[in-house]
């Protein structure tokens, strides 16, 4: 890779994609700050109103995050009374419900969430998105082996 300096740290692949990431969850952190959520929330709600009676262990495994890191932003979507836990569950793990408060705050930071989508394709471009995209799923394949 002549033109890519890949002995250089500061060029590291996975040093871009982490700084990547925290540019855009700063920025979307900034807008959900508005609904009393991060993007983190937000995310695990649009998950939770999608998909009815979701548990726990089904948001690990769709956000392939640790199972401490999921019931604790569950505990902060409990106490602020944006999610419940299904008390007539069976089975391992209780189904989470979206309540009332959470169905419309959900609501209204999809509408500024769509704003952020749209106002950052615009920014990279779509082929560039398209591109995150592709280099996303290659990656998921990819074998370091």
């Amino acid at each position: 890779m002549k033109d890519i300096d890949i002995e250089n740290p500061k060029n590291c692949v996975v040093n871009l994609v982490k700084k990547i990431k925290r540019n855009m969850t700063r920025k979307n952190d900034q807008v959900m700050r508005k609904f009393n959520i991060s993007s983190g929330h937000f995310s695990i709600l649009t998950a939770i109103y999608n998909h009815k009676g979701l548990k726990a262990s089904q948001l690990v495994h769709i956000f392939e995050m640790e199972k401490s890191t999921i019931s604790r932003e569950l505990k902060i979507l409990e106490n602020k009374k944006l999610i419940e836990f299904d008390k007539q569950s069976k089975g391992r793990g209780k189904a989470i419900c979206i309540t009332e408060k959470g169905k419309v705050t959900y609501e209204k930071a999809y509408q500024e969430w769509r704003k952020i989508q749209e106002k950052t394709i615009k920014c990279i471009g779509k082929d560039n998105y398209k591109a995150l995209m592709d280099i996303n799923a290659k990656l998921m394949d990819f074998d370091i082996s």
